[in-house]
């Protein structure tokens, strides 16, 4: 996500053309260099094929390898057919450049966000790709993975929201109409492993509780657009093997959280004056556990494109040494953007 995220705060800040492409049936684009055979599904066999098998010659959807045939093949097409280029710190940008055109592409699985200085360019890369695969054209993006994006050319900004999932989420937990509340974590609570279950009944009572389930919900839109709950799953993914009623109503707080802002929008503004900025901290031992909190955000221009809070893995003995490992935490982000 910092790479979908930096590459809209780059066409916002230049002023640049967003598209949305659809690779249809990925997967049954690549071909396949292992033999393999399957049962052919019921139907498909005429009467005098029977007890015959089939080859695959395709990828095909459900083999461990799909994934990485389609890569693979979508590499091949945009590498060697269309003369991109492959960005060395995401192997899942492509870019295109020369003195008159600019483009750079995003991709996630069959998703790809076109990008580029020109209308002329997103439309003849369209007409390119169109000779290799089947496509849909959604044209101007407005939903990506799920979240939807918002575009105004005029005003050189670029928004995404989730309420659509964030809905669904609250529903899924019948969690709909509880009271709304305004922050994700109640002020000063302390979660630990001595609010786990240590009896066999305290376990009984927790079991068929959709802890994981849930945890897995809203870390899609921790990553994607809310940084605000972000250090608040942190400390709830903790207990996802052990959990005790008070991290359930913590985790349910989160979601209720969520489905009280889930109308607020992260946006990328341009017309900045600086390129990327970061901030870091640390929280010293705070927690039970000693181990210290490490906290970074890093902004192009005025809009934040990553961020992250982590439990530090040793535990620190004065504040300078839990401040020098936050620091070695936030500067791998920063020399990797």
């Amino acid at each position: 996500m910092p790479t979908v995220q930096a590459v809209l705060a780059n066409a916002a800040e230049l002023d640049w053309e967003i598209e949305h492409v659809d690779v249809k049936s990925a997967y049954l684009n690549a071909p396949l260099k292992e033999t393999i055979y399957m049962k052919p599904p019921h139907g498909v066999l005429k009467p005098d094929q029977q007890g015959k098998v089939l080859r695959l010659l395709k990828g095909l959807y459900g083999l461990k390898q799909a994934g990485r045939g389609w890569y693979i093949e979508m590499s091949r097409v945009l590498i060697k057919e269309l003369s991109f280029k492959q960005s060395a710190a995401d192997h899942s940008v492509f870019y295109w450049q020369t003195p008159n055109e600019h483009i750079i592409i995003t991709v996630a699985t069959d998703d790809m966000v076109v990008t580029s200085k020109w209308k002329a360019d997103t439309e003849k890369f369209k007409i390119k790709i169109k000779k290799h695969w089947e496509i849909t054209d959604h044209g101007p993006i407005s939903w990506f993975l799920g979240f939807q994006i918002k575009c105004d050319r005029k005003a050189r900004m670029i928004s995404i929201n989730q309420q659509a999932y964030i809905e669904a989420m609250a529903d899924k937990f019948r969690l709909t109409n509880a009271k709304l509340i305004s922050t994700p974590m109640n002020p000063g609570s302390q979660y630990s492993v001595d609010q786990c279950p240590s009896t066999p009944n305290q376990m009984m009572r927790m079991q068929g509780i959709p802890y994981g389930e849930a945890i897995g919900s809203v870390l899609w839109p921790t990553v994607v657009s809310r940084p605000d709950v972000a250090y608040a799953v942190r400390i709830l993914l903790q207990f996802i093997q052990n959990l005790g009623p008070d991290h359930w109503e913590a985790l349910k707080r989160v979601i209720i959280y969520l489905q009280t802002t889930k109308t607020l929008w992260l946006t990328f503004r341009g017309k900045s004056k600086q390129l990327v900025e970061g901030f870091c901290d640390a929280d010293w031992a705070s927690q039970k556990h000693r181990h210290s909190i490490s906290g970074y955000s890093f902004y192009f221009g005025q809009e934040a494109i990553a961020w992250s809070s982590k439990k530090q893995h040793i535990i620190a003995l004065s504040s300078t040494e839990a401040e020098y490992i936050m620091q070695t935490h936030a500067t791998k982000e920063a020399l990797w953007l």
